[in-house]
């Protein structure tokens, strides 16, 4: 009987785009090669769990914050579970990661980073030059997040792996069977998906939206992601919808498990961000063939939404966006999105 090469996966358990691409990858290996466990390091197992297919085996690090022993934790696990390979997905996770593997005398080590290095704390920053050093592959989103960890790190270019982030077209597929739409018959809808957070520049699209919605009454907005009413951006947010009487046209509905109705029955999918790595829903929404509006939060996205796929316009530039909106609404056919990232991270474990 074939041995099965065990593998942890270490990750929050929020619904964010590092810990679905996480999950993605675990997802990819073959389950006659690969015992593959999801490690959960987080205070609470909550939505992500939702998203782990029933054959896939879990486990919960239950901790307080990044700094409650979570390294001599992961040691205990990893020296319990004798992994043949380790594998974290965010920046902050995984200097610990690595230090907790190495220490149990696990060999194969494989991070991803989920942000550029000039977006990370100074105490990241500080733990990725005493561990990365350690790891067996870094694996980064974009070329641009390549050569910028090139230059930090040069030394250690020969470990480095330009991956794009994998599309999870399975689980996309799955969810969309007997799905509705979920919009309101006869209107015209615009639909974002992803935290509701400063960085993500939903403030802008509002003001943008408000411009559009003066051509059209039947324009509506839907934000798809959790956000909490008590947090001081959401807030900021209802004033600026309320200041622009948007009340009836903007919707919040909050957290959803299956998402992809409402990005594949959107009119148009529009991401405002101020700061991205690799925007996974993007590469989501372009599958599913649906019109984009994308702001230049990244390089990549310039590269990726092309003239027959949508629009891309200057972070904060509020009259560029919301004519990008109204022009998207025009495209009749939208160019098919073919991925190939997915096979490229197989190959890391082998």
């Amino acid at each position: 009987m074939k041995i099965r090469k065990k593998i942890l996966f270490f990750t929050p358990s929020d619904v964010g785009g590092a810990e679905r691409v996480t999950l993605t990858i675990a997802k990819m290996l073959p389950r006659s090669e690969y015992e593959v466990k999801i490690i959960f390091v987080f205070d609470k197992v909550v939505d992500l769990k939702k998203f782990v297919p029933q054959w896939m085996l879990t486990i919960h690090i239950k901790i307080r914050n990044i700094w409650d022993f979570v390294s001599w934790r992961m040691y205990c696990l990893i020296k319990r579970e004798h992994p043949y390979a380790v594998f974290s997905s965010l920046h902050y996770l995984n200097p610990r990661t690595i230090l907790s593997a190495r220490m149990a005398g696990v060999k194969n080590i494989i991070i991803r980073n989920n942000t550029g290095w000039s977006a990370w704390r100074p105490d990241i920053k500080m733990l990725a030059w005493l561990t990365y050093g350690n790891a067996s592959a870094i694996v980064l989103q974009s070329d641009e997040m390549k050569s910028e960890l090139q230059k930090v790190f040069p030394h250690l270019a020969s470990l480095m792996r330009m991956i794009p982030n994998p599309i999870d077209t399975e689980i996309i597929s799955e969810r969309l069977k007997n799905s509705k739409n979920p919009f309101i018959e006869g209107t015209i809808n615009f639909v974002y998906c992803g935290r509701v957070h400063p960085i993500k520049g939903l403030d802008t699209l509002i003001i943008a939206f408000a411009n559009v919605q003066r051509t059209n009454a039947n324009l509506r907005l839907t934000i798809v992601g959790d956000y909490s009413k008590n947090l001081k951006y959401y807030r900021m947010l209802q004033s600026l919808i309320s200041n622009k009487h948007l009340e009836e046209c903007i919707d919040f509905v909050g957290f959803q498990d299956n998402p992809y109705p409402y990005m594949k029955y959107a009119d148009c999918f529009v991401l405002p961000s101020r700061r991205e790595g690799n925007p996974n829903v993007l590469h989501e929404a372009m599958w599913l063939q649906v019109p984009v509006v994308a702001t230049r939060s990244v390089p990549i996205v310039d590269r990726i939404v092309t003239p027959g796929r949508g629009h891309v316009v200057d972070v904060d530039d509020v009259k560029a966006l919301g004519y990008a909106m109204i022009k998207t609404l025009k495209m009749k056919i939208v160019q098919p999105y073919h991925y190939e990232g997915n096979n490229s991270f197989v190959g890391l474990f082998k």
